[in-house]
């Protein structure tokens, strides 16, 4: 095996083949320094599909699996070639959208959402998701902006599932 065989598997989630949360980490670093050199906007959605324990709980680890394969590859269609996506743990997955302001992330994060639910899912059938979206600020760092999308997350889950939740949700409420 060759030297960028191994570099490949190392940054490779190996039931997805999207990046892994150790590569997203790295790119996210590399965007947000990017940021303070170039001002251009940056945001992020975080993915998880909704009630998923409960495919693998009925249908087995393996249709589990085939679900979360077929997210990615949902997820890899409807994404720009400049965002990053990646599987950083379960079934939460996490876009990085380059030159994106807050507006153009929510109407990608809608879009995939719209697609998700509309998905036939491997003995699954109709599945949904919840997004959180967060835009980059002054003085964010990864985790701050991570935060602020699982809040979003958090918040789509508690209330109803199936639907994108952006910071600004949150500050209104």
């Amino acid at each position: 095996m060759d030297y960028r065989a191994i570099e490949q598997l190392s940054i490779t989630d190996k039931l997805t083949q999207l990046y892994n949360r150790a590569k997203m980490e790295e790119l996210f670093a590399q965007e947000l320094s990017q940021i303070t050199h170039y001002e251009v906007p940056l945001s992020i959605v975080l993915i998880d599909l909704d009630h998923f324990k409960s495919v693998n709980d009925t249908y087995g680890h393996l249709t589990g699996d085939k679900v979360l394969q077929e997210l990615a590859e949902v997820l890899r269609n409807n994404i720009r070639k400049t965002d990053y996506l990646g599987r950083i743990g379960g079934e939460e997955f996490l876009i990085i959208a380059t030159h994106t302001n807050l507006e153009q992330c929510l109407t990608l994060a809608e879009n995939l959402r719209q697609k998700i639910e509309s998905f036939d899912f491997f003995e699954a059938g109709q599945k949904t998701g919840s997004l959180g979206v967060a835009t980059y600020h002054s003085g964010d760092n990864e985790k701050s902006m991570l935060q602020r999308a699982d809040d979003c997350l958090y918040y789509a889950k508690e209330h109803g599932r199936n639907q994108v939740v952006s910071e600004t949700v949150l500050t209104a409420s």
